[in-house]
């Protein structure tokens, strides 16, 4: 398959192919004219790419991820690497996911429009107070 077609059925512009072939994350064969032409592993690679990219996975550590992947003898070591790679990126994934749980929470809260007993602080205030303190006050400071 040509750039084009690739770009196409990807659906990604042809600078993002040519982009990640300057990253050397792929290195798709060329013909006689010197035209890229893609394989069909070299589709899936993209694919791979596309969705660590869509997971927050930096060039640089996707760049890590394919190298392993290409050199990969089934070694302890290879797999150990890349194992703490996902592995921070799963804990990194966990970290939002609870971020995305309480701002769910207090939208639901806030929805619900309650009114605390007297003496009492609302639901939705203790959520905004603990989601202030948990990702915005850490990041100012």
């Amino acid at each position: 398959m040509t750039v084009k077609e690739v770009s196409k059925i990807l659906k990604i512009p042809v600078s993002s192919l040519h982009y990640y072939e300057n990253e050397k994350l792929i290195n798709p064969k060329r013909d006689k004219n010197n035209y890229r032409i893609f394989a069909k592993e070299d589709i899936m690679k993209i694919k791979c790419i596309l969705i660590l990219k869509s997971f927050n996975f930096s060039i640089a550590k996707i760049r890590e991820l394919v190298t392993l992947y290409e050199t990969c003898d089934s070694s302890s070591e290879s797999r150990t690497l890349a194992g703490e790679m996902f592995e921070e990126q799963i804990n990194e994934l966990e970290r939002k996911k609870e971020e995305y749980t309480n701002l769910i929470n207090l939208f639901k809260l806030i929805l619900l429009f309650e009114k605390p007993k007297d003496g009492e602080e609302k639901e939705a205030d203790k959520l905004i107070e603990k989601i202030y303190n948990t990702y915005i006050k850490k990041k100012g400071e």
